[in-house]
């Protein structure tokens, strides 16, 4: 689990290291975004699109880290699995949070790595770096074919109960 934090931390350090060595290269006036043919669709001045980077990065990071925590004082009422009984009973309880929380964090890992991935192409193409379409198409699909195989596994894992119990 802390490595899986570290981790996480790691991405938004990253973040505002590579935004501190390039800030003075930036130019004043940065695209902000780029759509599906590689054109840009919007500007930012360069503290916004630090601040948007930076800002969001933090967010996730606060996010994807305090909730793990927060969930285990949630009462259980509040819980919205099936079987919710089953998973948190007080037997299963601590292995269920235990459980989520890897869940949780594997989820704010990708997330905010694919976030600062897209805003790191951003960076790039700001200082002049030629961006292929596959850099810009690519990621996305890895994205989505890495959260539909979470939510895949995800559901299976709590959606109901193991076979073992089912008696």
């Amino acid at each position: 689990m802390k490595l899986l934090r570290f981790i996480l931390i790691l991405i938004f350090v990253h973040a505002g290291y590579v935004l501190f060595n390039v800030y003075p290269s930036l130019p004043e006036e940065m695209i902000g975004k780029l759509n599906g043919s590689a054109h840009h669709s919007d500007t930012l001045s360069k503290m916004h699109f630090s601040f948007l980077h930076l800002g969001t990065l933090g967010l996730l990071t606060l996010l994807f880290g305090l909730t793990p925590g927060l969930m285990k004082r949630i009462p259980a009422r509040f819980w919205n699995i099936p079987h919710r009984d089953y998973w948190l009973s007080d037997n299963r309880k601590a292995t269920t949070f235990s459980q989520m929380e890897k869940f949780m964090l594997t989820l704010g890992i990708a997330t905010a790595g694919f976030f600062h991935f897209s805003m790191y192409q951003a960076i790039l193409f700001n200082l002049g770096n030629t961006v292929e379409k596959s850099q810009i198409n690519d990621p996305p699909l890895f994205f989505v074919f890495f959260i539909l195989i979470w939510m895949v596994v995800f559901f299976y894992r709590f959606g109901r109960k193991p076979m073992a119990d089912q008696r």
